[in-house]
């Protein structure tokens, strides 16, 4: 299933991909659990979008997993 997905996920995809709520993504990115990923855009500015790497979610489940 990871092959059907980007490798960058907005926000609602993030939540989707993790079956969490988009409040829990935006905990995550505001605890510093979860890195927001800054893209550059037009005029030297960034991306006004926010995005995380699905990779770093794979991570944040693959450590969740319980030993």
């Amino acid at each position: 299933m990871a092959g059907l997905w980007p490798r960058l996920l907005g926000i609602e995809a993030a939540a989707r991909y993790c079956g969490v709520s988009t409040w829990t993504i935006r905990g995550w990115l505001s605890s510093g659990t979860l890195t927001r990923v800054t893209l550059p855009g037009k005029g030297g500015g960034s991306l006004d979008r926010l995005l995380v790497d699905r990779c770093d979610l794979d991570l944040l489940i693959h450590n969740g997993k319980a030993r």
